[in-house]
């Protein structure tokens, strides 16, 4: 089995058809295909050469040398064209660190799938545990069709999620309307229920880790990092550093260290920001295990009883977080938000403006910051004009506490 990050990177550089000369394909011939058995041939299906501007297919020797006719200058492009005998690739959908993703015709079921590419077995589910994947059947799960290793390369054939990822449709500094990531982190907390009571840990909670369906529905997904719980009810840890709940930083993982990780989740897609960032993992764990800040002095739009929930599954004790996914979905249902339904619209530099269109005319509300001095100003966005309330300066002290009493008005 190859373990090495840098034989990894030359064999997904084929797969993803970025061969561009005859040295660069002897090159990946000498140092990956030994290493792999010499096993893909089969992989490759035609290149396509570029000679004074002539284009012409032709079928290419597996020993291809530049004796035999090919020149170093010549471009070639390699393509792949099935995957594990049945998966014809035809396309890249997304690359995400080391792992990628393509859109794949499945030969055996007649269906396009997302076929996903891991880097490391060691520790994945889907080496021991493939049929647990593909049993998961929830109306928020993003459906597993294979997973299994071919080549030495785990990998995982899921549904195509149309609308991508919450984190496609999130704004970097804003985040998404509250209403939106409430009800998406609810959706995909169903789905890690299931998840739960069939003894697997996900441990990769993110906002790109749930995706969108046709009707704007969330479904939990990327399995890759999944694990079975021990009879203690215990995993090794995994995932995102910024997601990953601090027990998991020399600990083992439960079942409410994926609740953590949905906090984490809701917390960026209300602010767009991450509520522990460091540049170390000491510094991060030091953040984490002093609890989170307050989410209403980051999103003051945010209604207190989502704040409430969050602030509980960022909690740096497990036993203090919700006893389950099943119960923080429920306690979200409960959450509501401010009668206007405001949203955080954008942050340029020193200005940050909150919208809302519900209960009367546009209005946005508009923060600019000179020093410790803030300026509030609320302003009609069809006509453009200054309202005559809702205008005032205050500190930065008391932002929070002024815009959270016009947050709460049903009408300004």
């Amino acid at each position: 089995m190859i373990r090495s990050s840098y034989y990894n990177t030359l064999y997904l550089q084929i797969l993803e058809a970025r061969v561009e000369s005859v040295a660069q394909r002897s090159h990946l011939q000498r140092q990956v295909l030994p290493a792999r058995g010499r096993e893909m041939k089969h992989l490759f299906g035609r290149a396509v050469t570029q000679q004074n501007t002539a284009y012409h297919d032709a079928p290419v020797p597996y020993a291809a040398t530049e004796s035999q006719g090919w020149h170093s200058q010549d471009r070639i492009l390699w393509t792949v064209r099935y995957w594990a005998d049945r998966y014809e690739i035809l396309g890249e959908l997304s690359t995400r660190g080391s792992s990628a993703v393509y859109r794949v015709r499945d030969d055996k079921i007649g269906r396009h799938l997302a076929l996903k590419l891991l880097s490391d077995t060691e520790e994945m589910l889907v080496v021991r545990e493939a049929h647990a994947l593909t049993a998961l059947e929830s109306p928020h799960i993003l459906k597993v069709f294979n997973a299994g290793i071919y080549e030495d390369v785990p990998f995982i054939a899921t549904d195509i999620a149309p609308m991508g990822s919450a984190e496609d449709q999130m704004t970097e500094g804003v985040g998404v309307a509250p209403e939106l990531a409430v009800r998406w982190v609810r959706q995909a907390l169903v789905g890690l229920g299931l998840c739960h009571r069939r003894n697997i840990l996900h441990r990769d909670i993110t906002p790109g880790n749930i995706f969108l369906d046709s009707q704007d529905h969330a479904l939990l997904g990327d399995f890759g990092s999944a694990a079975n719980l021990d009879a203690e009810g215990t995993a090794a840890p995994a995932g995102n550093q910024r997601c990953r709940a601090p027990e998991g930083y020399g600990g083992r993982l439960t079942a409410r260290s994926d609740l953590f990780s949905a906090g984490v989740t809701l917390w960026r897609l209300l602010t767009g920001c991450w509520p522990f960032d460091a540049s170390t993992v000491d510094d991060l764990l030091v953040l984490m295990r002093k609890g989170p800040p307050r989410l209403r002095e980051a999103a003051p739009h945010v209604h207190d009883s989502i704040a409430q929930v969050v602030q509980s599954a960022l909690n740096p004790n497990p036993e203090l977080r919700p006893s389950s996914a099943d119960e923080m979905a429920r306690l979200l249902s409960r959450t509501r938000t401010h009668p206007r339904n405001w949203v955080r619209h954008s942050v340029n530099g020193h200005t940050v403006e909150y919208r809302t269109t519900a209960g009367g005319s546009p209005i946005a509300l508009v923060v600019t910051s000179a020093g410790q001095r803030r300026t509030i100003e609320t302003r009609y966005i069809a006509s453009d004009r200054r309202a005559t309330k809702g205008c005032f300066e205050t500190t930065q002290r008391r932002l929070g506490v002024e815009l959270r009493k016009l947050f709460d008005k049903v009408i300004l």
